[in-house]
């Protein structure tokens, strides 16, 4: 919970600067930021699904790191739903420090 705690004492800029090493999506950075004080690993990972879901599809190819343009629709799907499941894992890793 340390790292939590520490998160939420963190000037904006700073905290940002710790998410931009686990998701690159900027729109998604600042949402986590902005909603803090994050109160546990869950609350972490509530609100960093709510963040997801209202990101644009631009900010998800970002997260991505990859142009999707010439992919399906299943194939959006499924590259953003795996990489929300990676975005996920390195939060909860994180948080648990």
């Amino acid at each position: 919970m340390k790292t939590l705690e520490r998160f939420n004492k963190l000037r904006k800029n700073e905290a940002a600067q710790e998410l931009i090493e686990i998701c690159s999506s900027l729109p998604w950075v600042e949402g986590i930021v902005k909603n803090r004080p994050i109160t546990s690993v869950e609350d972490l990972l509530a609100k960093a699904e709510a963040n997801w879901k209202r990101l644009s599809i631009k900010a998800k190819q970002e997260a991505l790191e990859e142009n999707l343009s010439g992919c399906t629709e299943k194939e959006k799907e499924l590259a953003l739903a795996q990489k929300f499941q990676t975005l996920r894992d390195r939060l909860e890793s994180w948080a648990s420090n």
